[in-house]
């Protein structure tokens, strides 16, 4: 479902943006967040004119749509670039500057390489399997109207130039005199109490001025190596994805299947349901039932069973306690 992953997409990069805030980076979670608003936007309505056009959501179900459909390939691809962090795309600035954030980390600094280059590769995966190739579905696809393309372009320009305003050495909203330094005044951290090391490159916990080549480097190369080899996978189909399944197996079902984290969520809630059934059925067999219906109700029942014993209707009964109550008194 070409909408599904770019929902899952998104919360990856939810991911970055909470990381730079653990990191001590606000700014470049920010940044990403501004960043990610406009290329993602760009690829949910470059999908919806996609499925506009295929009336389906199933990526295998496309295919060649390059030819037919240009403006909306090309402002998809710009926002496929943007996603994956390929310089000088806005992706590339704010995705910068949270590995930047995680430098002083080494294990989150190579997960968040690691999600690069993932990201790269399915966004490849998608473009490659619905853009290019041979048509798969039904019917002839045609590209939208203006009105749904020329927002797509709109889009495309900020996806490849919005990422400019926050590029070190920038009047950068994010970083030293913006959100950033904001951030360190209003929430200061003193090293020696707090047995903290700032993890930015400054050293004082702002956004770096000056690119690290080192950073950027590494983390363009594992955006490009997923595309690559995302096209060698679904493009030039040099490598045979069922090849790959079949070679990785167990690893293709754990995650194909989302680390099974759905299904322990229903296990939860079914025990959670079961637990909740076995005490209201106790409150209603022992509490309701038993205590209320049957105690007090059984023992009005009781009671009003033995007074109705004295109303018999007869006047010698009546007679009779009335003298008896007669002979208490004067006793």
């Amino acid at each position: 479902d070409i909408k599904k992953i770019l929902a899952y997409s998104t919360l990856s990069q939810l991911g970055y943006m909470v990381m730079a805030c653990g990191m001590m980076g606000a700014g470049a979670g920010m940044f990403h967040l501004g960043t990610h608003a406009f290329f993602k936007a760009l690829l949910f309505m470059g999908a919806g004119s996609v499925i506009h056009a295929c009336h389906t959501n199933d990526i295998w179900e496309m295919g060649g749509l390059g030819k037919k459909m240009k403006h909306t390939t090309w402002t998809f691809f710009a926002g496929t670039l943007a996603l994956a962090g390929i310089f000088p795309l806005a992706g590339f600035w704010s995705k910068d500057e949270i590995l930047h954030a995680a430098h002083g980390n080494p294990l989150l600094y190579w997960m968040g390489v690691g999600v690069a280059f993932l990201t790269a590769f399915y966004m490849g995966r998608c473009v490659f399997t619905v853009f290019f190739g041979k048509y798969r579905g039904h019917g002839e696809p045609h590209e939208s109207p203006a009105v749904m393309w020329v927002p797509l372009a709109i889009l495309a320009v900020f996806a490849v130039l919005g990422g400019l305003v926050g590029a070190p050495a920038s009047l950068n909203p994010f970083g030293q005199h913006g959100l950033q330094s904001y951030l360190m005044v209003a929430y200061p951290l003193d090293p020696a109490a707090h047995n903290y090391t700032p993890v930015w490159p400054t050293g004082h916990g702002h956004m770096p001025q000056h690119l690290s080549m080192s950073v950027a480097t590494i983390g363009t190369l594992m955006a490009v190596a997923g595309l690559v080899l995302a096209w060698m996978f679904y493009g030039s189909k040099k490598f045979s994805a069922e090849n790959a399944k079949k070679k990785f197996g167990p690893i293709y079902t754990i995650v194909s299947n989302k680390y099974y984290i759905d299904e322990f969520y229903l296990f939860l809630v079914r025990k959670v349901q079961q637990g909740i059934a076995v005490i209201t059925n106790w409150v209603e067999q022992v509490i309701i039932i038993g205590l209320i219906v049957n105690g007090i109700g059984g023992g009005a029942k009781e009671a009003g069973d033995r007074l109705r014993g004295m109303q018999t209707g007869r006047v010698h009964s009546y007679v009779t306690l009335v003298l008896a109550g007669v002979t208490i008194l004067v006793f």
